[in-house]
């Protein structure tokens, strides 16, 4: 029922396993809706993950989407995508409960195989408009309880305080900390910027690359402004190219973001890389003069209920129309 873990595989296998998803698309590019396979479906939809994403959460989704195909037999015999139905996702659950898979990991499994599904959702037969799949198999499943995860929320003097010791460290680290506090970048946004997207006169970073796939604009300031014009312009397209090798510096080299995660922790710091972009978002939310949707718009939010999770009210706010009630 589990699927491999990527460094149970080597180099080889890894590589014959991508082939093969690669090698299905190929063969079905024209077959007929109704003969399209789960197999194959599943090679669509991460193939254009893989266009947004991280190598990193594009494995991740792998490595579910696999152990799903694999608990269903899809492995051994084609599966029609319509012929999955909750039970199914009922099953690879429960399986999964067995062999002792916490509720929180569970439930981020179901999440990735319901985004699968709704993206086979939304795709049409070009030549007569019918969806590939009607219902998400994953909607109506009960997903297991989970106990809450502690939000920790930086604090504005803690932020200031890492930004003036990222002075004395390596640039990149000192990229992905003012990025991620002054625009609420993700470090994946941060790694695939181009020069394009830079607009110094109208002071604007349009971020192209993120979870919601639509582009968005970002006001730079200063300290932004200045960083981005320090970078030696060693490619035409990407600011932070790749490296030659895979030094721990890389911005590419996805142990970066541990590197960044570890630093902060030798400085007395609880949270993580990921915590500057909630900050960002709670610094917003405190100026009720900027509009919801502007706010939405610049962290890329689709909704309020997605954006409130990043936002951290505290009582003292109410203090001031307290005292002042009749």
């Amino acid at each position: 029922m589990d699927a491999p873990r990527r460094k149970d595989l080597t180099r080889r296998e890894r590589a014959l396993a991508q082939a093969s998803a690669e090698g299905i698309e190929e063969d079905n590019r024209a077959v007929p809706v109704d003969a399209i396979d789960i197999e194959t479906g599943a090679a669509y939809w991460l193939k254009d993950c893989r266009a947004t994403l991280s190598n990193r959460t594009c494995l991740r989704y792998r490595t579910t989407v696999q152990g799903f195909l694999t608990a269903i037999g899809a492995d051994d015999k084609r599966v029609s995508m319509r012929s999955i139905s909750q039970q199914h996702v009922r099953d690879y659950r429960d399986a999964r409960l067995d062999d002792g898979k916490r509720g929180r990991t569970v439930v981020n499994d179901i999440k990735c195989l319901g985004a699968m599904f709704n993206w086979l959702r939304k795709q049409r037969d070009p030549a007569t408009g019918e969806r590939w799949i009607v219902e998400n198999p994953c909607e109506d499943v009960r997903r297991p309880a989970v106990e809450p995860r502690e939000v920790i929320f930086p604090e504005t003097k803690e932020v200031l305080a890492m930004l003036a010791a990222l002075g004395c460290e390596c640039y990149e680290f000192q990229a992905l900390g003012i990025l991620g506090a002054y625009c609420g970048m993700r470090r994946n946004e941060i790694v695939r910027l181009r020069w394009r997207d830079v607009d110094f006169d109208a002071g604007l970073i349009r971020v192209h690359v993120s979870k919601s796939k639509n582009a968005r604009p970002v006001p730079m300031n200063d300290i932004v402004r200045r960083l981005l014009q320090d970078v030696p312009r060693v490619d035409d397209v990407r600011v932070f190219p790749p490296g030659r090798d895979e030094c721990q510096e890389n911005l590419h080299n996805p142990s970066i973001a541990r590197s960044f995660n570890r630093w902060l922790k030798n400085q007395g710091i609880e949270w993580t890389h990921h915590s500057l972009r909630r900050w960002f978002v709670n610094e917003l939310r405190q100026h009720p003069e900027l509009s919801t949707a502007a706010r939405l718009l610049i962290v890329g939010h689709e909704d309020e209920a997605t954006n409130r999770l990043y936002q951290n009210p505290q009582a003292e706010e109410a203090r001031p129309i307290v005292d002042a009630l009749p």
